[in-house]
């Protein structure tokens, strides 16, 4: 497969986005994960659970979450950030999720949506 890295773009998400990033974080899990945690476990994922905590997600303000789209694609990967919860680092930003479907793997989307979300905290104030 062929991606012109100009063709995607990192973005906040929005409420449209939560069935595709309740997909994702399950797709992303049994690609990731297959072999290394029981296949029963990963094929229990219930989608419907994960579109209403990622509703919650995108709603809750102390959060940050990026989407990575691609251009004729749509939404391929998710990174998702808060405030640093340790007392040493108080004032900094906390990468807490990155995920990226396994077809888009080595094209830098992964690296440009953390560093899209380090750059955020700095404009969030975290």
């Amino acid at each position: 497969m062929s991606i012109n890295t100009s063709s995607f773009r990192i973005r906040k998400t929005c409420l449209e986005d939560a069935e595709r990033c309740a997909q994702i974080h399950i797709q992303a899990w049994q690609e990731t994960y297959k072999g290394i945690i029981p296949d029963s476990y990963l094929d229990s994922a219930d989608p419907t659970k994960r579109i209403s905590m990622w509703k919650n997600s995108i709603q809750n303000q102390s959060l940050l979450n990026f989407v990575a789209e691609i251009e004729d694609v749509g939404v391929v990967g998710y990174v998702t950030a808060v405030a640093n919860r340790s007392p040493l680092f108080q004032g900094h930003g906390e990468v807490t999720g990155i995920y990226l479907l396994k077809d888009y793997h080595h094209y830098d989307i992964g690296k440009s949506s953390s560093s899209y979300s380090i750059s955020s905290f700095k404009i969030e104030r975290f």
